[in-house]
């Protein structure tokens, strides 16, 4: 293969979701242990009796606590428990008393045994029933409220991350302590089948699915679920099927990619593909990339550059919407062998008769070179540098000019017909390569 990156890689992600999750245990527990004192207290009431009772007195108080001033609320409330003629006073101090006023109407439960052991009641919203007014049942939903807020910022940064390492790298699938490998074109795989040929979506049961489709099983896709899969070329529904890779389908709105899958030594074009997949992949901006033809570079290498890749009558053309960085070029040369070629035409060469000149980048002895010149039989050709070979591409990206637009903003990608050919270039007296173009397929 052309490309010269490594298969595997590991990447350390500090993965957040498992934080979220973490606070919102926490969060369920406090809830579950709020829910288990009302009504425990709830219960407790029924040894009591109870009667109205007036506020009778409120007192605001303020005290220092941690170097802060704190204020606290007392409330005072009279009441006469049932047959007798006594008043009895019982206080209460919480965050629902400071909204008390004087002469407010407030149940008090007492023990029957005891009038003096009472407390003041107050209906809670959650239960429909009176709790004790003075322990702030309510101050731990707020502090739940916050913890369950926590825990969905730590989810959702979890997944962001996890979405971008999985689409810039390689991660580590749970629980296993190798690193995972990239699925690439013409690779084996077996597809476990969820929902086979003739079935609906199971949410979407408007959805027909006219292919197998499934997941890979120990894989991870950019979604954090498991790597899915169309299956082409089976024409009745089956649970598994082990099958080549022979596609990859991007989308351009969405992190998600899906593998196509067919039996060893199938063929399919690209249009073919997207037909048979357009139920899906029509509600996306979706292309399928496929094995480049009678060219060894992986078109995924070219994919994760950010390049888009057209087949054209004799080559490849490598697009991009903005310029191409200095770092992006230099990789995409890194992925060239003695056997390709990138080539296009640039328009900063004066000529009365024709202007403009062609740019050629090959590899020889293992580095990437370029040479310029007019078209025509050894128009003035000479080796340019690579720093000026990329000033060169990134001043002809910005080129906007409406009789051209075919040309502008991509790179030919050629096969060279004869790569043992470059060996027989001949250094010319001035000290630049002449190539024998003749050989070279354009």
């Amino acid at each position: 293969m052309g490309r010269k990156q490594s298969d595997t890689k590991n990447i350390t992600i500090i993965d957040n979701r498992k934080v979220g999750v973490f606070f919102f245990v926490i969060a369920a527990v406090i809830i579950v242990v709020n829910l288990f004192v009302r009504f425990y207290d709830i219960h407790k009431s029924a040894d009591y009796k109870h009667v109205d009772g007036v506020v009778s007195s409120i007192d605001n108080q303020s005290h220092y606590y941690a170097r802060k001033r704190r204020y606290t609320t007392t409330v005072s409330v009279i009441y006469s428990p049932e047959g007798t003629d006594m008043n009895y006073f019982v206080s209460n101090s919480g965050f629902m008393m400071q909204f008390a006023k004087k002469g407010d109407v407030y149940r008090v439960y007492y023990k029957e045994s005891n009038p003096r052991d009472a407390y003041i009641a107050e209906k809670d919203w959650l239960t429909g029933r009176y709790v004790h007014a003075g322990r702030d049942y309510n101050d731990a939903l707020i502090i739940t409220a916050v913890l369950l807020l926590i825990a969905i910022l730590f989810f959702e940064d979890g997944v962001k991350t996890r979405r971008k390492a999985l689409k810039e790298g390689k991660p580590e699938i749970p629980g296993n302590t190798e690193p995972q490998k990239k699925i690439r074109i013409g690779d084996i795989v077996t597809v476990t089948v969820d929902r086979p040929l003739g079935s609906y979506h199971p949410e979407h049961r408007k959805m027909y699915y006219p292919v197998n489709y499934g997941y890979i099983e120990g894989t991870i896709a950019a979604d954090g679920e498991a790597q899915d899969a169309y299956i082409l070329g089976i024409n009745e529904p089956v649970k598994e099927f082990t099958g080549e890779v022979i596609g990859i389908v991007h989308r351009e709105d969405d992190v998600e990619t899906k593998l196509v899958v067919a039996p060893q030594g199938s063929s399919f074009t690209s249009e073919q593909i997207m037909s048979r997949i357009n139920f899906t992949e029509k509600y996306f901006k979706s292309y399928v990339v496929m094995k480049l033809k009678d060219i060894d570079v992986d078109p995924e290498d070219l994919v994760a550059l950010g390049f888009k890749i057209r087949e054209g009558h004799c080559c490849y053309f490598l697009s991009m919407d903005e310029t191409p960085s200095k770092e992006t070029l230099l990789k995409l040369f890194d992925l060239l062998t003695i056997e390709q070629e990138l080539t296009f035409w640039s328009f900063y060469r004066y000529s009365g008769s024709d202007p403009g000149e062609y740019v050629t980048v090959s590899v020889e002895n293992g580095k990437a070179v370029a040479i310029r010149g007019n078209h025509g039989w050894s128009s003035g050709y000479e080796s340019i540098s690579i720093d000026d070979l990329i000033e060169l591409i990134q001043r002809n990206w910005d080129k906007d000019w409406d009789s051209i637009k075919n040309f502008v903003n991509s790179i030919e990608l050629r096969r060279v017909p004869f790569p043992e050919s470059r060996r027989n270039w001949m250094e010319h007296p001035t000290g630049v390569f002449v190539p024998d173009y003749s050989l070279r397929a354009w």
